[in-house]
């Protein structure tokens, strides 16, 4: 592949920050942030990194995030195969135990197993959380689809495969946008 090639030239740049209290590097017409928001270790840091996110944004332009899905069924279908899909989830085992949903701020960890095991923590919030902080911010349109294989995916490993991720999915996608 001849990274030269002006249709895969990327005109776009990464910053890496603590997102709440960034500065200003510019305004863009997309901002994408994988698994960012659910770092907010209360409701004024989320808050902050969404008022910095829209600060970036140009007038119409598009914030695209991934995130944990809070309607996700801790209790009824727990995805904890690591041999199958190489990651775990990790709740406090007093809130498996109750059977209640978790609360906004709950701290969470998700390990990775690929190679050498990474543990990432993290919080959980409900969509509606983000969404009052992204709307509070000038956010709008904001919407919130579960996360699903693509058709290549499913061709490869087979429905059988993904059925937990496409009863339960753990993670959503989401957008939306500054007006004009």
């Amino acid at each position: 592949m001849d990274l030269g090639d002006p249709q895969l030239a990327f005109r776009g740049r990464y910053e890496a920050a603590d997102v709440s209290t960034m500065g200003n590097v510019g305004q863009f017409d997309i901002v994408n942030a994988a698994f960012l928001l659910n770092y907010a270790a209360d409701r004024d840091e989320s808050d902050a990194m969404c008022r910095v996110v829209a600060d970036h944004l140009k007038p119409g332009g598009r914030f695209h995030f991934t995130l944990p899905n809070s309607g996700y069924d801790f209790h009824n279908n727990p995805i904890v195969a690591d041999d199958q899909y190489g990651a775990t989830l990790h709740l406090p085992d007093e809130m498996m135990k109750s059977g209640q949903r978790p609360s906004d701020g709950l701290a969470f960890t998700f390990v990775l197993q690929f190679g050498e095991p990474v543990t990432l923590s993290n919080r959980y919030w409900t969509n509606e959380s983000y969404r009052d902080a992204l709307e509070k911010a000038g956010i709008h349109g904001i919407s919130f689809t579960p996360w699903k294989p693509s058709p290549e995916g499913v061709q490869k490993f087979g429905e059988g495969f993904w059925r937990h991720w496409i009863e339960n999915p753990l993670c959503v996608v989401g957008t939306g946008y500054v007006p004009e």
